[in-house]
């Protein structure tokens, strides 16, 4: 990842790949037939983002998510501040390797962000139900307050978890621990280091100033899964 410049520009950067790029469907989509038909036939009129649709069943072709890669309330398996260990463990990657490893942030996101996420797959299956397991002619979920939680980018057959503020919390934590622990990096090894020193050099230096018998984390595997 890229540190130079303003440290502002690198958290908010870091946040966005967290949290994915959103991309958004069409205003309306095809012919506008069927418009006056039941709730219960499948329309062909689409407005992406329109929630007097949220039940009407379309016509939109779809696969269901991939909750694997969405953020969604789910059980936590590890602490907090395991959690930001294991990013700091994961800017130490990024500055031996000097690649971005986009997707394991994004995976460490959604399973720090769990316990404050919205549980978009309980959403998404609840609209699954009323509209008779059809894409809803909004491309939309909502939750029970109104807000919005998930759409699917139809143009492009993808889904994007729309995140809260709660949510946006939890990436600044995140990012906060990551750009500390690369700035570390930086005043001690230098820029020109950031891709020609190991993950393992990295780790064994740390731990060689740690105080003698002090436990920690570091070095274990990381499970980006999570």
């Amino acid at each position: 990842m890229n540190i130079q410049g303003n440290s502002y520009l690198h958290q908010e950067s870091l946040i966005q790949k967290m949290l994915g790029a959103q991309k958004k469907g069409k205003g309306v989509a095809k012919a506008q037939r069927n418009m006056q038909v039941g709730a219960q036939i499948p329309t062909d009129y689409v407005k992406y983002g329109e929630f007097s649709l949220r039940f009407t069943p379309s016509t939109l072709k779809f696969t269901p998510p991939d909750w694997s890669k969405l953020a969604t309330k789910r059980e936590r398996v590890i602490p907090d501040e395991e959690y930001l260990e294991k990013m700091r463990d994961f800017a130490r990657k990024v500055f031996a390797d000097n690649d971005d490893h986009v997707a394991e942030s994004q995976a460490l996101y959604r399973g720090y962000a769990s316990p404050v996420s919205p549980d978009r797959k309980a959403i998404y299956e609840e609209v699954m139900q009323k509209t008779g397991g059809y894409m809803p002619a909004s491309s939309m979920f909502w939750d029970h307050s109104g807000r919005k939680t998930l759409s699917y980018e139809y143009d492009y057959g993808t889904y994007t978890a729309i995140n809260t503020p709660e949510e946006f919390a939890r990436a600044r934590e995140l990012a906060a621990a990551y750009l500390d622990e690369m700035t570390r990096l930086l005043n001690k090894y230098g820029k020109k280091a950031m891709g020609h020193i190991s993950f393992e050099q990295i780790k064994s230096d740390l731990a060689a100033q740690q105080p003698q018998g002090a436990q920690s984390v570091l070095g274990s595997n990381v499970d980006y899964s999570a």
